[in-house]
């Protein structure tokens, strides 16, 4: 199966570029860790688990057949949620301090790293336990429910990890913000969950980094003049 390898390889490279450029964005994220060695295992762990989820069919990498829906469908949801949480930026407010994105064009190897990173640590990874867990079920019908509960599990993990970090700028305490963004990541985890179990993790790989370009590097850099 080279096309896991063959894209967690392009994102190896482009992690590189991205780490020698500037390392301080990794750092908001991964803390004191070596960034370096958090974006390599998740990449070669992420690889790994693709390659498995790939050979169980319940989510494929790749699903010929439906790729054209799969990016349509990937696209129109990420342009909509990207709206959404803009709107709600103009209208009500999130910190200044709230999404500022590494300086144009960094962002973007910045957020096609990430978004790949992510994808690996919420969903690759924890979805090879889903799989394990599913196939030893019995029936086909109890296997499915079994499915769906489990990945309704899986889309709570980046809204958890969200929570934890919090939203910069909500010191203060401002209660709605951290809400809005835990129930709007929940929201995209689960729309990226259903894109990988029925198109494959190319479009749910997209959905991320359509969404993260349009609200992180685009509205990220456009906010600081146009709001502040």
């Amino acid at each position: 199966m080279r096309g896991p390898l063959v894209v967690a390889g392009a994102i190896g490279l482009l992690a590189v570029v991205s780490l020698r450029i500037d390392t301080i964005p990794y750092g908001a994220i991964f803390g004191s860790v070596d960034p370096a060695l958090v974006v390599a295992g998740l990449i070669a762990l992420g690889a790994a688990a693709l390659v498995l989820l790939d050979r169980s069919w319940l989510f494929a990498f790749d699903r010929p057949a439906r790729r054209g829906r799969g990016f349509a469908a990937a696209a129109s949801f990420a342009v909509m949620f990207a709206a959404l949480v803009v709107v709600v930026d103009v209208v009500v407010g999130f910190p200044m301090t709230y999404n500022v994105p590494p300086p144009f064009p960094a962002s973007l190897l910045f957020y096609t790293v990430i978004s790949y990173v992510a994808e690996m640590a919420f969903h690759a990874l924890p979805l090879v336990a889903v799989v394990l867990l599913t196939m030893s079920c019995g029936p086909s019908e109890p296997r499915e429910s079994t499915l769906r509960l489990a990945m309704l599990g899986v889309a709570c993990l980046e809204p958890l990890y969200q929570a934890r970090l919090g939203v910069p700028g909500t010191e203060a305490g401002i209660a709605w913000v951290e809400i809005f963004v835990v129930m709007h990541v929940f929201a995209i985890n689960l729309v990226q969950l259903g894109l990988f179990r029925q198109f494959g993790f190319l479009p749910a790989y997209l959905f991320r980094l359509v969404y993260y370009f349009l609200w992180h590097v685009a509205w990220g850099e456009l906010r600081q003049i146009l709001l502040f």
